[in-house]
């Protein structure tokens, strides 16, 4: 039997079932004691081997069933649900949507045997992974590839490789005073090859009490406890040699690697690759409207036909009265089906803001709501990466550590804030957190160094501030992290909501809150558009960019640095010839100018037409890929009178 058929919709269903692995995952971790959400897990994980396993995708069913095993212990308590186990759980799950999309796209099977072998050591071993009382796990440093080659030559050198997992005493005072009397005492006898959490994150103190270091040394295991132990508030010390072994599908021979085989840092998260379902799930009522549209749009045509052949004006005006208020319907009907709710992207975010949370050591509470306002398709897959980009800048940038939160009277779990909800024919989505907020004052001083600002600006406001940081490859990060730092700012966010026919804003105030909202259209298939005139050709601006109509005179238009401008309300914008901008002739200015008034980029810029037309709702319709890309033109519709008019995109149009 040909199963590939069945292709597209076992991805769709194995999709969901991920999903529902994740949020159950989400809500164990935060009460282990809810189980239902481990029954949740593992039905889906059981229906998921199942379906794998009957379309031939070995891979998949194999790593899937010795997850099954792995919630099958949690179920019947023989494993216990500690922070090394959940990772193991979530790590599991990115390799499984891996493995997904490598399977259903034909591509090679990337090694999963180390992840393999983290899920068979909770299974063989349940218990050893709880080495110390439910809350103080012993922690562990994973090995990346060059540590484990210099362990294996000092090994074949004669030396001993031990980790060392510390646990300092509750309430330690100056905690990286502690640790670096660890390092200096282990460094007169041994060579230490890896700290986990890293040496600067030990030294700013961003970590809990526990730590662990892997060393090379010629002294015995109890003579390295020893050093350790007769170190000051020094609660255990839990020495244990390394055992490498080379074998791909072996699993870890010790606790010690059991916990390496689980440590998981979000660096080491498979990498998830944007893609476009190609199924999509319609609502049977929705699709029964259409249909029964469609049947009287047909009706509705033969009386057209009829009325155009002969008969009275009164019996057409009523038969294109009815056409009108069918196709309309159907207009409506046919959008309706491209509407998705937009839970499909705010469904990633608990994850990941637990991942990274948890690798820059804060406590964040992530809140949603709205996750059921429904938008264009089309905007749903392209606007997952700019909220990407906003949540992780509240986390690197916005909450603040515990510590921080606490002395300056704040909940020490930082909040993000995360809603959608429909204002008219668009969709506002804001991403807040109670943050530390813009510090204006660093703002400044980093414009200044990167020539954005005089040397000797002593204040801006903070509008000034946000546009600054809007501006291309602006970053306040001191250092380079995995979140932030790289010059890929709020500028790469706004290219993306612009060219969406979107805006964005970004408010906040210092040491309270920071807020971003992005306005977007509910779709992209049919807008309303301003229709002008330009060198006798009709052109469409989508009339969300417009901010008003205006006539002024010949001798209004002003010049500054040989750049046409106009006063609006004691405010100075420039002016252009619509026409001259799109290649065609330039309007004669002999008398009365229709002036569209547009904002592009944040800032308002005239453009002189020929006349108005008026508004009308048109079609979007792509270049063809022959003509390719256009400066200012995002696309062409079909007017009522077969023509074809052009339609502007404000963002390129100048600059």
């Amino acid at each position: 039997m040909d199963l590939s058929s069945f292709r597209e919709v076992f991805a769709a269903e194995a999709r969901d079932y991920l999903q529902s692995l994740n949020e159950e995952l989400l809500s164990f971790e935060r009460n282990p004691e809810d189980e239902s959400a481990i029954d949740n897990m593992f039905r889906a994980a059981h229906s998921l081997k199942g379906m794998a396993g009957t379309m031939g995708f070995s891979e998949l069913a194999e790593f899937t069933h010795e997850m099954e095993s792995v919630l099958d212990l949690l179920r019947t308590g023989e494993l216990e649900p500690t922070t090394d186990v959940i990772n193991v759980l979530f790590r599991a799950v990115d390799t499984l949507e891996l493995l997904l999309d490598q399977t259903i796209n034909d591509e090679m099977i990337s090694p999963y045997g180390e992840q393999m072998a983290a899920l068979k050591a909770l299974v063989d071993s349940p218990r050893s992974v709880v080495t110390q009382t439910k809350d103080e796990r012993m922690f562990s440093a994973e090995l990346n590839e060059f540590n484990r080659e210099t362990i294996k030559q000092g090994i074949a050198q004669g030396y001993h490789a031990f980790a060392v997992s510390v646990v300092l005493k509750p309430n330690t005072i100056l905690k990286s005073v502690r640790v670096f009397t660890v390092f200096q005492a282990l460094e007169e006898v041994a060579t230490i090859v890896q700290s986990n959490p890293s040496a600067e994150d030990l030294d700013d103190e961003k970590f809990d009490r526990q730590f662990a270091l892997v060393v090379l040394t010629k002294e015995s295991e109890q003579n390295i406890r020893q050093i350790v132990e007769g170190i000051s508030e020094i609660e255990s010390v839990l020495v244990e040699e390394v055992s490498l072994d080379d074998r791909p599908e072996a699993g870890p021979q010790n606790a010690s690697e059991i916990a390496a085989a689980m440590d998981v840092s979000v660096s080491a998260t498979p990498v998830r690759t944007s893609r476009h379902d190609p199924l999509v799930r319609v609502e049977t009522e929705r699709l029964d409207k259409l249909i029964n549209l469609v049947g009287e749009l047909v009706i509705s045509r033969t009386q057209v036909i009829e009325m155009v052949k002969g008969g009275e004006s009164a019996d057409r005006t009523g038969a294109l009265d009815q056409l009108d208020r069918i196709t309309t319907e159907l207009q409506y009907a046919a959008m309706s089906l491209r509407m998705v709710p937009i839970k499909q992207v705010f469904d990633r975010f608990p994850r990941m803001v637990r991942d990274l949370a948890q690798a820059r050591g804060k406590d964040i509470n992530l809140k949603i709501s709205g996750e059921t306002t429904e938008l264009d398709r089309s905007i749903v897959n392209q606007i997952g990466d700019p909220l990407v980009h906003l949540i992780r800048n509240s986390i690197d940038h916005g909450i603040e550590s515990r510590d921080e939160r606490i002395a300056n009277g704040k909940p020490e779990v930082g909040t993000i804030r995360l809603s959608a909800r429909h204002e008219g024919s668009h969709i506002l989505i804001e991403i807040s957190d109670d943050g530390r907020g813009l510090d204006v004052d660093r703002i400044r001083d980093k414009a200044i160094e990167r020539g954005l600002l005089p040397g000797g600006t002593k204040e801006i406001s903070m509008t000034e501030a946000v546009n600054l940081l809007f501006h291309p490859g602006f970053s306040t990060a001191e250092t380079v992290t995995d979140l932030s730092g790289r010059g890929v700012g709020l500028d790469a966010v706004k290219a993306t909501v612009e060219s969406l026919s979107g805006t964005i804003d970004v408010e906040s105030e210092p040491g309270e809150w920071t807020r971003a909202t992005i306005k977007l259209p509910l779709t992209l298939a049919i807008i309303k558009a301003l229709l002008v005139e330009v060198d006798g050709e009709t052109v469409a601006i989508p009339i969300q960019a417009v901010r008003e109509n205006i006539q002024i005179e010949p001798g209004q238009v002003k010049s500054i640095q040989q750049n046409d401008v106009i006063m609006l309300r004691n405010e100075v914008l420039p002016l252009y010839d619509l026409g001259e901008c799109l290649g065609f002739e330039p309007v004669d200015r002999s008398g009365p100018l229709p002036v569209i008034i547009v904002e592009v980029r944040g800032e308002k810029v005239g453009f002189i037409v020929e006349d108005l037309i008026g508004q009308q709702e048109i079609v979007i319709k792509s270049l063809s890929s022959i003509v390719g890309d256009v400066k200012g033109v995002a696309g062409a519709t079909v007017l009522g009178n077969g023509r074809i008019a052009l339609i502007i995109d404000n963002s390129t149009l100048i600059g």
